[in-house]
């Protein structure tokens, strides 16, 4: 009987863009486990590829903002700070009703608080960025899929496209 090959799946993205090595991200993205460069930068290169920002400077960009945001190479979720949470206040109430965030009131600030490789913040950035990564309305619905790895990804290349000029 003869063995039936496995389909194989595109090279990962570490290969397409020459020069990007899981040893290069470690030395930008300093502290983070080597286990999860290796199993991220795939997906973070791969969604900066359709969104036509793999040159140099965006994915130094890329890996930047991931230094800065969740320097473990992994998606979190915002933590209460006093920059989000009055004295005495419950869990992000600074962010429940900034209309530039695009939040409507309680519990908005915490439905909506930073999460992912770029800390996406507020409801009006959910339904945007959720919308451009093809979840229509599911990011609003379900803040919380910002910090699943590929979602996460993807988000960080429809923040960082949308910037791209300012950057």
């Amino acid at each position: 009987m003869p063995i039936i090959e496995e389909a194989q799946s595109p090279a990962p993205a570490v290969w397409r863009i020459p020069g990007v090595t899981v040893d290069l991200a470690g030395k930008i993205v300093t502290g983070a486990r080597r286990k999860n460069i290796e199993r991220n930068l795939p997906l973070v290169l791969n969604a900066l590829v359709p969104a036509r920002l793999a040159d140099k400077m965006m994915i130094c960009m890329a890996l930047a903002v991931i230094r800065a945001e969740c320097a473990g190479f992994l998606p979190a979720s915002e933590r209460r700070a006093r920059y989000n949470t009055s004295p005495g206040g419950h869990d992000f109430d600074l962010y429940d009703c900034r209309r530039d965030l695009g939040n409507l009131g309680p519990p908005d600030g915490a439905r909506f608080k930073g999460r992912g490789f770029i800390q996406l913040t507020g409801r009006a950035n959910y339904a945007r960025h959720g919308a451009a990564i093809g979840m229509d309305d599911g990011l609003v619905r379900d803040p919380d899929r910002a910090n699943e790895p590929d979602i996460a990804a993807r988000l960080l290349a429809s923040f960082l496209r949308s910037h791209e000029a300012r950057i």
